[in-house]
């Protein structure tokens, strides 16, 4: 599983790939709890890079 912090971006993210991905789109950290993911797990390691990435 890959999950990427975007601090600045120009633009909508496209899906470029999919075959490989059901969905490219922004989210706050407050969905993602919500989201059906590949690896569970990771959720405690992508909160953690989003909330120390952008200061709070």
């Amino acid at each position: 599983m890959h999950a990427f912090v975007v601090t600045t971006w120009d633009g909508e993210p496209g899906n470029l790939a999919p075959e490989e991905h059901d969905d490219v789109r922004w989210f706050l950290p407050s969905e993602l709890a919500r989201l059906t993911m590949a690896d569970p797990g990771a959720l405690p390691d992508i909160l953690n890079a989003m909330t120390t990435e952008d200061g709070a």
